[in-house]
């Protein structure tokens, strides 16, 4: 972890421990903590917020709870706008915890990777996606079904790739699963994801079931509740690996602002 992250962390955190103490635990205490990691790589080229919009907690696990991200950064090549909205997970009753989230990112494409490569990516897309989505699904057998299309794709009088739209279904059936897994050992029962890709940027969205019975919700096991009160007691692990994450999102951006395409744009 940087020195200034630490400096800053060791200044916001004091008194952390008697809110967790109290059961204190609110998005705002968290988002605190959360802005003096992201606050370092805020500067004239860079803004980044990471925080909670919803955090609902009980005495067992963290019930509901939204999350937002945005990052802009300005480069030599190319400058990025992303943004993560509506990502929000509900456990509810426990009967049919759920997960969502939106994604638009704004950036020139072409200037970055150039007209052939785009037209490939998009010839390619619905392959690519079948590809990496069937090696996750291959361990559930014949329990996984996978639907993956191309929706639309629309081309300049050049032939060249303008846009290209994909969506994507995925559902495991428990009823069917191999005689060495357990129904408490999958985690998400259907993923619905949809894509669009222009030349202007991304957007995409997903909406995941998670098993109900999965194991990762016993009382014994590590979630966000569990997560959170580290944050909040100044747990050193905990925020080295927020750090890592924030730092890769950093490290993302700034490959993309300074990426040109070898070919004329």
């Amino acid at each position: 972890m940087k020195p200034l992250i630490q400096k800053t962390l060791s200044f916001l955190l004091v008194g952390s421990s008697l809110a967790v103490a109290a059961g204190l635990i609110t998005k705002e205490e968290v988002n605190k903590r959360v802005s003096a990691i992201t606050a370092p790589y805020n500067n004239q080229t860079t803004s980044m917020d990471l925080q909670f919009t919803d955090l609902l907690v009980d005495d067992v696990r963290a019930l509901d709870f939204g999350v937002k991200v945005a990052i802009t950064k300005k480069g030599p090549e190319n400058s990025l706008a992303l943004t993560i909205e509506n990502a929000k997970y509900q456990y509810g009753d426990g009967t049919a915890p759920m997960a969502t989230a939106d994604l638009l990112m704004q950036a020139d494409l072409k200037k970055a990777f150039g007209k052939e490569t785009l037209d490939q990516f998009g010839e390619e897309l619905d392959q690519l996606a079948e590809e990496l989505a069937a090696d996750y699904i291959k361990k559930y057998g014949e329990a996984a079904v996978l639907d993956i299309a191309m929706e639309d794709v629309q081309k300049d009088q050049q032939g060249h790739l303008k846009s290209v739209s994909m969506r994507m279904n995925a559902t495991i059936d428990m009823e069917k699963l191999p005689a060495d897994m357990k129904v408490e050992d999958v985690e998400v029962r259907s993923i619905q994801a949809a894509l669009r890709i222009s030349t202007g940027g991304a957007r995409g969205s997903i909406q995941v079931a998670i098993n109900p019975k999965y194991k990762g919700f016993e009382s014994d096991q590590t979630g966000m509740k569990e997560l959170i009160e580290k944050l909040l007691n100044e747990d050193q692990e905990t925020y080295s690996v927020l750090a890592k994450v924030v730092e890769s999102l950093d490290g993302f951006a700034t490959w993309f602002v300074n990426q040109k395409a070898e070919e004329a744009p």
